[in-house]
């Protein structure tokens, strides 16, 4: 009835006992949250910092290791761009400038000069038996020479910065390579290009973080796998 409801009283120890109690544990559940939702933003903030340096140290073992390819490219495309330097048609004087790059710049597997007519000249080291072998040449019949030209001329020269190209992958070989290039001019004609390759399994083991639970990776503009710890270790079959 609603005169019983009138009468109802609560004691004032069980009052303040709910009052300060509620207070106490809206307080300590806030806290609680707040300390909750810092921790796991510090903890986000600390794994995306450490897999920032991880990544970071990665791409500088990186440009360490392929920096010497494009400087040794550029040197002897600006040698040979010398007018009244070494003949363009002496192809002994051109191996034997060539070889000297290679020592430097053990990452280099294979340097080559080819003319505006496509004829060229190769040297390849040979890792099995430390031994280096030369082959003077015409490419005209290899499918990759004419776009290859065209690209070469197509890098501007002021810029003094070699061109990376796509990862080609030699199936005889086993072995995928990218490629670094630089035109000659003399006179301000195009005589040619230099270009060195390097392999791309030593990528996979500069990229490895040592961290089991992450995995650093590297892919071309199509989404290709061009480098990836498995490569290192030979058990990563490409499809």
């Amino acid at each position: 009835p609603r005169h019983l409801l009138g009468q109802a009283k609560l004691p004032i120890t069980a009052t303040l006992l709910v009052g300060f109690g509620g207070l106490v544990a809206a307080a300590v559940i806030t806290v609680m949250l707040i300390s909750a939702f810092v921790a796991r933003t510090n903890t986000n903030q600390l794994q995306t910092q450490n897999a920032q340096q991880r990544l970071d140290a990665a791409k500088a073992r990186i440009e360490r290791y392929l920096t010497p390819a494009a400087d040794d490219v550029l040197y002897i495309a600006g040698l040979l761009s010398r007018t009244g330097g070494i003949p363009l048609d002496d192809d002994s004087r051109i191996e034997t400038l060539m070889r000297g790059s290679l020592g430097p710049a053990p990452q280099i597997e294979a340097m080559i000069f080819v003319r505006a007519n496509l004829s060229a000249v190769r040297l390849r080291r040979e890792r099995d038996r430390d031994e280096r072998d030369s082959i003077s040449d015409n490419i005209g019949n290899r499918p990759y020479a004419h776009e290859l030209m065209e690209a070469a001329k197509r890098i501007k020269t002021d810029k003094r910065e070699g061109q990376w190209n796509d990862v080609f992958d030699v199936r005889e070989l086993g072995v995928s390579f990218l490629s670094v290039m630089a035109p000659v001019y003399r006179e301000g004609e195009f005589k040619g290009l230099v270009l060195a390759s390097v392999p791309v399994g030593n990528l996979s083991r500069l990229i490895e973080s040592g961290d089991p639970r992450s995995t650093i990776f590297i892919l071309n503009a199509t989404d290709g796998v061009v480098a990836h710890p498995l490569l290192a270790r030979g058990v990563f079959t490409p499809s």
